[in-house]
């Protein structure tokens, strides 16, 4: 008679049985029935997500114990290169403070978890995020984690851009920016006059005035800058490969 022969299971919430939820509890005696079946391995979580971690241990610890039989434990993972002297360095910073560090995730990951619904992760999603001193992005298909990249351009290239042009102090542009600014064009744009502080703290120096639309020129080519290389490294991402997926623009 044919038998058939169970190598490998997935032992994980959400990916393949959508939205079907089981305990840590009910997880674990999952992999103890499995390894009573003689089921060769089987994947139970991801190791580094701070929610997984217990879990991990737990079964780790079990496994080790024997309580398992022959059954091997894996974990998905996918690694983000970074500077370790840098990481090391912010570690020893928030250690200083009398501070423990449990774990360093990379920041596109987590800008993910926060603007992605569950759903856009499945169907594939590529996150953007605008910080102040870099942009990052994060690409999610089929509910993983699978490309992270960035580069140094951000908020802060377009408050120089704007204090350069205005010949203003740096934390007026930044204000101004934050007010004004924008990227579109508008009808009255023209007539909407701006005040722009002096560059000095001399009172006799009276301030000046421009146009929204002068902000709209100094501020766009920056962002079509940024956006352009956004474009450029999504092409060369999984990305390419997802013809629904959708972009998210996030920062702050």
């Amino acid at each position: 008679m044919a038998q058939i022969h169970f190598l490998d299971v997935t032992n994980r919430d959400g990916v393949q049985t959508a939205r079907t939820g089981l305990s840590k509890f009910g997880k674990i005696m999952v992999n103890f029935y499995l390894g009573r079946l003689g089921v060769a391995q089987s994947e139970i979580g991801f190791p580094f997500l701070f929610h997984e971690a217990p879990y991990v241990r737990a079964c780790v610890a079990l496994g080790e114990a024997g309580a398992f039989g022959g059954l091997r434990l894996s974990g998905w993972c996918r690694a983000v290169t970074a500077d370790v002297a840098a990481a090391r360095n912010l570690m020893l910073a928030v250690e200083h403070c009398h501070l423990e560090v449990e774990t360093m995730v990379a920041a596109p990951y987590v800008a993910g978890l926060a603007a992605l619904a569950d759903d856009e992760a499945d169907l594939g999603a590529a996150v953007i995020e605008m910080g102040a001193g870099t942009t990052t992005l994060a690409v999610f298909s089929g509910g993983r984690f699978t490309h992270a990249d960035g580069f140094a351009l951000g908020g802060n290239h377009v408050t120089m851009d704007l204090a350069r042009g205005l010949n203003t102090r740096i934390s007026d542009a930044e204000r101004i920016k934050t007010f004004h600014g924008s990227v579109l064009a508008g009808g009255s744009d023209e007539r909407d006059m701006i005040t722009v502080p002096a560059v000095t703290d001399d009172d006799r120096e009276p301030p000046q005035f421009v146009s929204r639309a002068s902000l709209v020129r100094i501020i766009k080519p920056r962002v079509e800058e940024i956006l352009e290389m956004v474009r450029d490294r999504l092409a060369a991402s999984p990305f390419s490969a997802e013809p629904n997926a959708r972009a998210i623009l996030t920062g702050g």
